[in-house]
């Protein structure tokens, strides 16, 4: 759904790699050359019959390269959409010390498990 916040992706990411305490370093690609690069990988994963996905496609571009805004005025007016945690709190709760620590699960137990 929706935070109700207009934000831009990069701008999310770095809040919330802020909330684990990385600082992540400013760089970026124009958009035309992503989405060469993104072509040139998809050929290449035909063409060599790669399993899966490459790292980049053009699919992803499409997703992640511009920004798009989502209007959720029909969820609010139709359903009573609202958000229950804004962005700024959420973010608060992913600081270390409000995050539960992430327990390793071994194969074997996790088979036990399944």
């Amino acid at each position: 759904m929706s935070d109700g916040e207009d934000t831009t992706l990069k701008s999310f990411l770095t809040r919330l790699l802020g909330s684990r305490g990385v600082t992540p370093k400013d760089r970026s690609v124009p958009f035309g050359v992503a989405w060469a690069m993104a072509g040139l990988m998809g050929a290449v994963w035909q063409a060599f019959r790669r399993k899966g996905e490459p790292p980049i496609t053009r699919q992803m571009l499409r997703l992640i390269g511009k920004d798009f805004t989502i209007d959720t005025s029909r969820a609010r007016e139709e359903l009573g959409y609202t958000p229950v945690i804004s962005p700024a709190n959420g973010m608060r709760r992913m600081r270390p010390s409000d995050v539960a620590p992430v327990v390793a699960v071994d194969d074997a137990r996790l088979a036990a498990v399944s």
